[in-house]
């Protein structure tokens, strides 16, 4: 039986963090049933900065692991520690809160499993089936950030900000060892690197999002700042450096996100 696992990265979400996991969980083992799957939904504490562990001990879910550590590293650092738990033939990742409908669990698991060519899932808020309530000055800040990755990177998404993507274990097995980037950019950096490795097919699925829902974002001014210039850092290291490429032989270092550290 083919498994899904689903990585929910986990910051400063302590008031919303019992109905975003439940609804995330509830959908995924829906879905799961449907298509005669087996499945995993995996938190990934970044960093102790409120009562979270104390609320996922609440939660009492069957096919539900919780992961933590002490000092917060950034987005892409919990996603990366999340896969590296994961079991599933299919791993992705979903924000936590209640801005973003789960309905994209079951778009980018259907997606997948229906297209045996295909290893990259992407929500995306430029599909033409997506419903949005958003601000204007962010939907041009998604077109902007969309040109300036395809200018550095050369990668053709309409839309990599959605924190919703699916992958195969082939591709995160051969791309994770050589990410390097720990914050927001990551999601550039995962995609670039398995564009670089010869996955360039992939597929955008719709998402319902409303950010009128009184709900913090955590990105800040300083992480916009920031992934503009790891963007341009893995350029840097896309085409001068070659750093991604196969020839280098990286090889996955064994305890680089172990939990054990206490970090």
């Amino acid at each position: 039986m083919k498994k899904v696992s689903l990585i929910t990265p986990i910051y400063k979400r302590a008031q919303i963090l019992k109905q975003s996991l439940l609804s995330n969980y509830q959908m995924l083992e829906k879905v799961c049933n449907e298509l005669g799957l087996d499945f995993e939904l995996i938190a990934v504490e970044d960093g102790q900065l409120d009562n979270a562990s104390e609320v996922a001990k609440t939660l009492g879910l069957e096919k539900f692991q919780w992961f933590t550590y002490k000092r917060n590293k950034g987005k892409g650092f919990a996603v990366k520690v999340g896969m590296t738990k994961a079991t599933g033939d299919y791993i992705g990742y979903i924000d936590a809160g209640v801005d973003l409908n789960p309905f994209v669990i079951k778009e980018m698991i259907k997606t997948i499993i229906d297209n045996k060519d295909t290893h990259i899932v992407v929500g995306s808020k430029k599909h033409k089936d997506s419903t949005l309530v958003y601000p204007f000055k962010r939907k041009l800040m998604t077109l902007g950030y969309a040109l300036v990755t395809r200018f550095f990177t050369g990668i053709s998404y309409n839309d990599t900000q959605v924190g919703a993507k699916m992958y195969t274990r082939e591709l995160v097995n051969k791309v994770l060892p050589r990410l390097l980037i720990k914050e927001f950019a990551f999601e550039i950096e995962m995609l670039a690197v398995a564009h670089r490795l010869g996955y360039t097919k992939h597929i955008d699925v719709p998402v319902h999002i409303d950010l009128t829902i009184d709900f913090p974002s955590s990105v800040t001014l300083r992480h916009i700042r920031n992934m503009f210039w790891d963007t341009a850092a893995v350029s840097y290291r896309l085409y001068l450096k070659r750093y991604y490429d196969d020839k280098n032989n990286h090889k996955w270092v064994q305890g680089m996100y172990d939990l054990t550290k206490n970090e």
